[in-house]
């Protein structure tokens, strides 16, 4: 009801009062009361007074700031940056921190396995999953597994195409709590060795193959020669819990194996299982205590001692070393959100020096110092919303730049967006910086005793705004410090030797398809591809292996296993894993690994005895103190040929700069039609282009898929992870340099206006220009200094959170010390330049004769 309808009524009333009592209206309206009041009160029935009272401070603010465009523009871009930074970067951490799985009470997911030195996460044995997990470990609800690694499928029909196929157990989705989007899932018939081959395909695929033709359902594809029917369709948010890309599920059929029965493992699963209500992931693991022993018996009794059982919940299993970085990032914005924080703080309290008169008069009219107080966290709230929507652009856009930049290693970023969920949070941030901002005025109003407002007047004292440009400086010093190692490690990391040259060297990986290609076919495909790229001009040397480092898939023997000659009995346990490859004798001319002793590979050895070459590492362990060429080696005692020594190469980093090198060994590929690979890679050291490597490969088959990258993009995905968190870092403490700057400006051009009469009388009474703007500059050398050492013991206490990205550098570092310290006097040495300037520049008789 507006207030048209209020008077109308009261009017109303009048009327009907004066004719009821046979009097004129001007005695009825007497005998009704104050009719101001009553419209009041009957507005206040349907809408609170506060309502009103906030609008009108939000149009008062809002008038004020017209009025104040310089003020208003400043504080506004301010905490557009900060805002804006932190709602790009929150949409980015978000779905690593703190958005839930797409699965049903995903908190009660867990990944389960044995953890050991064969790999990095925790895997099942199929053996001991058949015999001991079938039957559902008391404190699991329910159990399912995929086979560990996706294979690569072909289609093979009219429009050929390669697809990532991964094999699940037929519960594999109702464990998730997932239904699928057409169709039908898995089911126990499915899952029987021997049943009909189904699949389930990915949304993206029936939309790009099939054209979301409901018709697809129960058609048959063509996969590696098998006929393959379409069951269902997975929904388009459907996420595997490996993160993996895999297009097609298909039922993995393990068979059943008597419990006791002596059955050589077939593979390795990955385990998921979901918790009863109530279990906590501890309490299961102390329960799985019993069954681990039994797994136990089926582990080599070398491997027993590194064996160990993990339980972790599916999201620390996905998120890994990422939720690390992440929490560095965040912690980051924050402090970069603080810092804007008290930056508008600073021109807020300096505003409010100048408004002593007008708060004056609006308490003398009766205004509260409640009211006053209001209407500054209105002030500061409206600001706060403003800087929000702008910032929004400002995350859009550098939501865009972070999905860009972003490595592979990072999970879900290619998610990342400003959505309902990222909106909301951008809103309350914005409220809550408001309500931060708005503090100070409010208390300083709450503060104020009399007419005059001294309380606002000791809120714009100099030392005010010098303690808070101090804890700008110093936030902004700890970014700048943690900003600097994080780069010097990167610097330190790209520069770390990794025992091979990456440069001019093209990679292309080539898997063939094993329904097209029997083993002798393999062999010759490979033969001919080695052949051809050889002659292409521009090639210096060309080889074919296994893997490649780093970090590349190897082949793994274990170090007790290894029969030396000569050697004496091994060790206990393991000894640790062995990688090995399989390299053509051009492979370190690509790779320009060094021979440090004796010779490489030769063509004749792909013909004679087998030949090895060992790293220095594994000669040092395998025959210490002697000259291991000439020895002879069996890679894996009793169960292969003796291979004579032929060199030893130089240590090569496969697991990156942050590893230390591993021993390992390397075997020459035979010229041999039964030695067959599905996959290996080609190397060429060269500057020729792609495509022609492309065209020899389509020219011996026009369908066959490959992947080719240099050598350089491998080895800088090894630290892209790091380099994003370094760059993002540097990012915001450039942010926050900027915020720095702009608030030790404009409190040094602040201090020199308030103080314009002392610098007059000063430089009247003989100062020079040069001693006063050494003055203004001391004072500010001044401030500096006490923030930068509140900045370096923020800095050490964060170094230590950070500690796992450092290489090559601690947290004391006196370069990356020295280059931040550096960075930061030149930026606020420019800054205070001005002010110093201008006080230099003061005309006493003007000054005076003014004041």
């Amino acid at each position: 009801m507006g207030l048209n309808d209020h008077h109308e009524e009261l009017e109303s009333h009048v009327a009907m009062r004066a004719e009821h009592d046979g009097t004129d209206t001007n005695a009825a309206r007497r005998r009704l009361g104050n009719m101001l009041r009553t419209e009041e009160d009957m507005r206040r029935v349907w809408v609170s007074p506060i309502w009103d009272v906030l609008a009108q401070d939000a149009r008062f603010a809002w008038r004020s700031f017209r009025r104040s465009p310089g003020f208003a523009l400043t504080a506004v871009g301010v905490l557009a940056m900060g805002l804006g930074a932190s709602t790009a970067l929150f949409s980015v951490l978000d779905r690593i921190l703190f958005r839930s799985l797409p699965y049903a009470d995903a908190g009660r997911l867990v990944s389960v396995g044995l953890l050991a030195p064969l790999d990095s996460n925790e895997f099942l044995l199929t053996t001991d999953y058949a015999q001991l997990w079938r039957e559902t470990p008391a404190p699991f609800e329910s159990v399912t597994t995929f086979f560990r690694g996706a294979a690569p499928c072909d289609v093979m029909d009219d429009q050929p195409e390669r697809l990532s196929c991964l094999s699940i157990e037929a519960n594999f989705l109702r464990v998730l709590g997932v239904s699928v989007a057409a169709g039908r899932d898995f089911t126990p018939a499915d899952d029987v060795p021997g049943a009909p081959l189904v699949a389930l395909i990915r949304h993206s695929l029936w939309a790009r193959r099939f054209g979301l033709d409901p018709n697809a359902i129960g058609r048959a594809l063509n996969l590696d020669g098998k006929q393959v029917r379409i069951v269902g369709v997975l929904r388009p948010d459907f996420e595997l819990p490996n993160l993996g890309g895999s297009e097609v599920l298909l039922p993995s059929q393990i068979p059943p194996i008597p419990r006791g029965a002596h059955v050589q493992s077939s593979g390795f699963l990955g385990g998921i299982a979901r918790l009863k209500p109530g279990v906590t992931p501890q309490q299961a693991y102390a329960a799985l205590q019993p069954l681990f022993r039994q797994m136990l018996e089926n582990v080599p009794a070398a491997f027993r001692r590194e064996v160990t059982l993990r339980l972790r919940t599916l999201r620390d299993r996905q998120m890994g070393d990422a939720r690390r970085q992440a929490w560095l990032l965040l912690g980051a914005v924050v402090v970069l959100l603080l810092i804007a924080c008290v930056n508008v703080t600073n021109l807020l309290a300096t505003r409010l020096a100048t408004r002593e008169r007008e708060f004056a008069v609006r308490t003398a009219l009766g205004a509260s110092k409640a009211r006053l107080a209001r209407l500054a966290l209105t002030e500061s709230t409206l600001l706060a919303l403003v800087s929000g929507a702008l910032g929004l652009a400002l995350a859009a856009a550098m939501l865009r730049i972070f999905v860009a930049m972003a490595p592979g290693g990072i999970p879900k970023i290619q998610q990342a967006s400003l959505d309902l969920r990222v909106l909301t949070v951008a809103l309350v941030a914005s409220l809550a910086v408001g309500c931060m901002t708005g503090l100070w005025p409010a208390f300083a109003m709450l503060r104020s005793e009399t007419l005059h407002s001294r309380g606002l007047a000791a809120m714009a004292r100099p030392w005010a705004r010098l303690a808070l440009v101090t804890a700008q400086i110093a936030l902004t010093v700890a970014m700048l410090g943690s900003s600097s190692l994080l780069l010097r490690s990167l610097w330190k990391l790209a520069a770390e030797p990794l025992g091979f040259d990456s440069t001019h060297v093209l990679v292309a990986r080539v898997s063939l398809n094993a329904a097209k290609y029997r083993s002798e076919q393999q062999a010759a495909f490979f033969e001919d591809l080695l052949a051809r790229a050889s002659q292409i001009q521009g090639v210096a040397a060309a080889a074919l292996s296994d893997s490649l480092p780093p970090r590349g898939a190897t082949a793994l023997v274990i170090f007790a296993n290894i029969e030396a000659e000569g050697r004496p009995s091994p060790p206990e346990g393991t000894g640790g894993m062995v990688p090995w490859r399989l390299v053509t004798p051009r492979f370190f001319d690509v790779m320009r690994i060094p021979i440090v002793r004796g010779r490489a590979f030769e063509e004749a050895d792909r013909k004679g005895p087998p030949a090895i070459i060992l790293s220095e590492s594994l000669a040092r362990r395998l025959f210490p103190g002697d000259n291991p060429i000439g020895k002879h080696i069996q890679p894996q005692r009793g169960q292969s040929a003796w291979h004579v020594v032929v060199g030893i190469a130089r240590d090569v980093r496969d697991e990156g700069p942050t590893a230390g090198p591993k021993p390992t060994f390397y075997v020459v590929r035979p010229r041999s039609p039964a030695i067959g690979r599905m996959s290996m890679i080609l190397t060429l050291r060269s500057d020729a282009p792609a495509g022609w490597l492309r065209q020899e490969i389509a020219a011996i088959d026009p369908h066959q898929p490959v992947e080719i990258e240099t050598l350089q993009q491998r080895v800088a995905a090894e630290s892209n992870p790091r380099r994003f968190t370094a760059w993002l870092v540097a990012l915001f403490a450039g942010f926050a340099l900027l915020l720095a700057v702009a608030g030790l400006s404009g409190t040094a051009s602040y201090l020199v206006a308030q103080r314009r009469r002392e610098i007059g009388v000063r430089m009247a009474l003989g100062a020079t220009p040069t001693a006063v703007a050494q003055q203004v500059l001391r004072e500010a050398a001044t401030w500096t200094a006490a923030g930068a050492c509140g900045g370096i013991v923020l800095a050490g206490a964060s170094a230590k959170l950070i500690r796992s990205q450092f290489f090559g550098v601690t947290a004391s570092d006196p370069a990356s010390w020295s280059a931040a310290m550096g960075v930061l006097a030149l930026a606020l040495g420019v800054a205070v330049l001005r002010p110093a300037i201008r006080a230099a520049r003061t005309d006493p008789a003007v000054t005076l004769r003014t004041e």
